[in-house]
């Protein structure tokens, strides 16, 4: 079912293309209406004291003779420039004329096509070639023809600007086609992944080329790991060099549509000058291209993206896309308010403008994406993520309703409609993906820690399965909800580990701030053990086929054990006694005080054919040392209270221990070996996997004749 959903959220977006065809601006009848209403709106001697309104087409619509003068304009200006068969085009410009004058004279939205042409045709009695040219020269009653002389350049210049605005909506197809292409290859590639079929691209050097410099970080080691630009306040996550090429591109792409095929009224008839015509030209363009991101980006903001299904992008690379095509949504909105705002004051039509709903909402709308981007900054991110958050959802919600009477008289509101639904559609998905998962599920969390402070004590989350059948393979993560009365409503990612056997799954976390300080506050009020009810929403991400390669490494560090570890289990009982596949894994702690959150998981491992070198970067003290029965085979679920360490004694009965920081790349370099497949997995601190990224992309660099692939389960937005 879930997957139907997401493909749900996919076919929205082509949906969007659909709708986008109904937009069309350029037609003959069109811009008949309003090159011939911009004609008669100009002339300032109608006899209309008694419009009813001082807008620019008031006079043509709310005064007779004028709306006369215009519909024989309309019907002159189409037979002139088409053949008009069977009057089918006059016959549409009725629609036009109704929109034009909706707001101003609403009573013509009533008028029938008969009453359309009964207008024509007493116009057509008392239709005058002379007239007045000023208010000097007397007032006009009647219905007046103009000279095509001046009425054509105003239709071609209608033609080309409507042009305009037909080459801006047709340019957003190019961003979905972009991406199509993207994901596209993405898929394929992912598909022979999984059928082991990459080997054989592997046989040519340039493919491990392209694979190593892909791999690599974009600059110094940075991808998980936050860069600081001015000081510890002003930091980001930089893409990866995957993401940094296709959003290269994609810049690219948007660089191009913004400065070309624009096309250009000689006689410039609609505007003054011709550096206003290019104002209003390119601020129209740059509002469309905003517009038609933001489905884009609700897309690569959503948890249930079957993209991350079809491609193996994990989430933490569809949301650098979504922030990156955000920010440059955010520069076409800056690009389009600054020359909308110069061609009015240079116009004149700033103080009219300023009063109008849609003007103002658009100010509020500019000022509200400002805001998101400043509350989405690194900062913000890294130390108040839940301010982040709530200000997110809150703001963006009130920037669509802005937008939404923005555009509510002028089109592309099919954007918004699709944005809102696909939002809404993902959170019914995340709300079905809740349900399929039992609800409310039973568990017990468990204080682990040695000494009684919190950079030393982790909780062990024992979460019952038995009303569920869940199917989890190893990487996934669920976002659980705890249902504690001050933290309910939040949902954060942990990676877990199944144990189907005892129908457990198990998320250890580390207290910090927010919603993990409230439970380590709870627990340290009770035994330390607090049984409490946990809502989970997943399994997201994909699995790494590490499986078919010849030789596995797999990388934890600090409390990035439990991935690596599930992998670990999984790999041990799917291989069996006779694989030759070798497996290692490599443990990198401070201590062994973590060990304690998943001694029942290792102790799995302890006579499998994984081999398990651990390391560990601070030397025990003896007030450290607990006893050597804390390694024992008695469940979590029998203790009173967590409080034991493991021994070296016990590690060393099924693992290799050492002290100090290991050589990472020469562990790496020990595991491969000509004619043969190696995959490389690592979760840890954000430093370390960049760490360890960078070294396998020269790895795989230097080794074109060993297939060598490198997976990440460390996810950072």
């Amino acid at each position: 079912m879930l997957v139907y959903v997401r493909f749900l959220l996919i076919s929205l977006l082509y949906i969007t293309l659909i709708l986008a065809k109904v937009t069309k601006r350029d037609t003959l009848e069109r811009n008949s209406v309003l090159g011939c209403g911009f004609y008669f709106s100009k002339i300032q001697n109608w006899d209309d004291q008694n419009s009813l309104s001082t807008q620019f087409y008031g006079s043509v619509c709310s005064y007779r003779p004028a709306f006369q003068s215009w519909i024989s304009c309309i019907s002159d200006s189409i037979n002139q420039f088409s053949r008009n068969e069977n009057n089918v085009t006059f016959n549409s410009s009725l629609v036009e004329v109704q929109k034009t004058c909706g707001l101003i004279q609403p009573e013509i939205k009533n008028v029938t096509l008969d009453e359309y042409y009964r207008i024509l045709h007493n116009a057509s009695h008392f239709i005058r070639n002379d007239f007045p040219a000023d208010k000097n020269d007397g007032l006009i009653n009647y219905p007046i023809k103009a000279n095509n002389s001046y009425i054509n350049p105003i239709i071609i210049a209608y033609h080309n600007y409507s042009n305009n605005i037909d080459r801006s909506n047709f340019s957003v197809y190019f961003y979905y086609l972009y991406f199509f292409i993207c994901f596209f290859i993405a898929s394929i590639v992912n598909y022979l992944n999984h059928a082991n079929s990459l080997q054989y691209l592997n046989q040519w050097t340039i493919s491990c080329k392209i694979k190593g410099f892909l791999i690599k970080c974009l600059y110094k080691g940075h991808h998980t790991s936050y860069v600081n630009i001015l000081g510890d306040k002003l930091i980001a996550l930089l893409p990866s060099r995957l993401e940094t090429s296709i959003l290269t591109n994609y810049i690219i792409l948007n660089g191009i549509i913004l400065a070309f095929g624009y096309n250009v009224d000689p006689t410039n008839s609609l505007f003054r000058t011709k550096s206003q015509q290019m104002l209003r030209l390119v601020a129209d363009r740059a509002g469309i291209l905003a517009f038609g991101n933001l489905p884009i980006i609700f897309l690569f903001g959503a948890r249930n993206n079957m993209l991350m299904t079809l491609t193996d992008f994990d989430f933490a690379t569809f949301i650098s896309l979504h922030k990156w095509v955000g920010r440059i949504m955010i520069l076409h909105s800056i690009l389009h308010s600054s020359c909308y705002l110069c061609y009015s004051i240079l116009a004149g039509s700033f103080k009219f403008s300023e009063l109008e709903l849609y003007y103002k909402c658009g100010i509020l709308a500019m000022i509200l994406l400002l805001l998101l981007f400043c509350l989405s900054l690194g900062y913000i991110r890294k130390n108040h993520y839940e301010l982040f958050l709530y200000t997110h959802i809150a703001l963006a919600v009130v920037f669509m309703a802005a937008c939404w009477k923005h555009v509510e008289n002028l089109g592309w509101k099919n954007w918004l409609i699709i944005s809102i639904v696909m939002w809404i559609v993902e959170r019914l998905a995340r709300v079905y993906n809740i349900l399929k998962n039992g609800g409310v599920l039973n568990s017990k969390l468990y204080l682990v820690q040695v000494r009684h402070d919190i950079n030393d004590t982790l909780i062990r989350v024992s979460i019952n399965r038995k009303k569920c059948n869940m199917h989890l393979r190893p990487g996934q993560y669920y976002f659980a909800y705890f249902m504690h009365p001050l933290i309910f409503w939040q949902s954060h990612p942990f990676t877990v580990i199944d144990l189907k056997e005892k129908n457990k799954i198990i998320i250890v976390l580390k207290p910090k701030g927010g919603a993990s300080k409230v439970l380590y506050e709870s627990l340290l009020r009770t035994t330390g053990i607090l049984d409490i009810k946990v809502a989970l929403e997943g399994p997201y991400g994909h699995s790494a086929p590490i499986h078919h390669s010849d030789n596995i490494l797999l990388f934890a560090a600090g409390t990035g054990i439990p991935g690596p570890l599930f992998h670990a289990m999984d790999l041990s009982s799917r291989l069996g006694e006779h694989s030759n596949k070798k497996v290692k894994l490599v443990i990198i702690i401070r201590d062994s005080v973590i060990l304690n959150a998943f001694r029942d998981e290792l102790l799995i491992l302890r006579n499998k054919s994984i081999l398990i070198e651990i390391y560990l970067t601070r030397k025990p003290s003896s007030k450290h040392v607990a006893s050597r029965n804390s390694l024992d085979l008695s469940p979590y679920e029998n203790t009173s209270l967590i409080a034991r360490a493991v021994t070296l004694e016990d590690l060393k009965t099924f693992a290799e221990v050492s002290f100090g920081r290991p050589n990472i790349a020469g562990i790496v370099e020990s595991c491969v070996e000509p004619k043969k497949s190696l995959s490389i997995l690592s979760c840890g601190a954000p430093q370390f996997v960049d760490f360890l990224r960078d070294i396998t992309s020269s790895i795989i660099i230097e080794h074109p004749e060993s297939n060598i692939d490198y997976y990440e389960e460390f996810q950072r937005w």
